[in-house]
């Protein structure tokens, strides 16, 4: 599992503190890295991402960030043994922004009775290029208003149209660029246990999200010219990753 959060001013603490409900006494502690991003006139905050390993099945953790009387907690519950027979409840969200039917979204979701317990995220998040010179403070806005939910559980994500930066009128950027998401989502290449994931956090939002061996994919709407060049361009940009 990866955790992930921001620190806005300084990089502060890359700690993690962690336990298991069951077994309160004994606390464990990873440390990780720090990572930035810079987007035309935007700089990001000090985005942490924090390996914890040797989680048990089907379990509930806790855990926490920061120092002092500046911490946050939270609390994620582990997917069950792998088997032919295991039930499990994914929710499958898309294109969803930050708008009012953002909301509505995510509290349908909160409100199913069936319960979902990880959602699929087929791409296009925070919608960030629909706001002059691509504003990535949306992408901490957006953090924020997710929260609620993936502090809880996780999100297994893909990368959309909308997240692919194109601003050939912008100094320098007359190319396709996924900075952001390289530097906000952080895999580990050689993690191979079936629980390893992202968990992404800011001190200010949280989420879970993990990956999936097999692809989820993106395909966005190719009403014009240039539109037709982000799959290939997604496809060749994340070439090295899948093979």
């Amino acid at each position: 599992m990866i955790i992930s959060w921001i620190t806005p001013d300084e990089p502060g603490s890359n700690r993690v503190l962690y336990w298991a409900e069951n077994n309160e006494e004994l606390k464990y502690q990873a440390h990780g890295i720090v990572l930035s991003y810079k987007f035309y006139n935007y700089t990001s905050g000090y985005i942490h991402h924090c390996t914890i390993k040797n989680l048990e099945y089907d379990s509930k953790y806790y855990y926490e960030l920061g120092v002092a009387n500046k911490t946050r907690q939270f609390w994620f519950i582990t997917p069950p043994k792998p088997g032919l027979d295991v039930p499990y409840t994914f929710g499958l969200i898309g294109d969803l922004g930050q708008t009012f039917d953002s909301n509505i979204t995510l509290t349908h979701y909160e409100l199913n009775p069936a319960k979902g317990q990880t959602i699929l995220f087929v791409g296009d998040l925070p919608h960030a290029d629909n706001y002059p010179l691509h504003d990535n403070n949306r992408w901490d806005t957006w953090g924020k208003f997710i929260e609620r939910i993936v502090a809880y559980q996780p999100w297994i994500w893909t990368a959309g149209n909308h997240e692919l930066d194109f601003v050939p009128s912008m100094v320098n950027r007359n190319h396709l660029s996924l900075t952001n998401i390289d530097s906000l989502f952080h895999i580990e290449h050689q993690e191979a246990h079936p629980l390893s994931g992202t968990l992404s956090r800011e001190l200010r939002h949280t989420s879970l999200s993990c990956p999936l061996t097999q692809l989820m994919e993106n395909t966005p709407l190719n009403i014009n010219g240039w539109k037709k060049s982000y799959p290939n361009s997604i496809g060749m940009r994340h070439h090295g990753l899948l093979y």
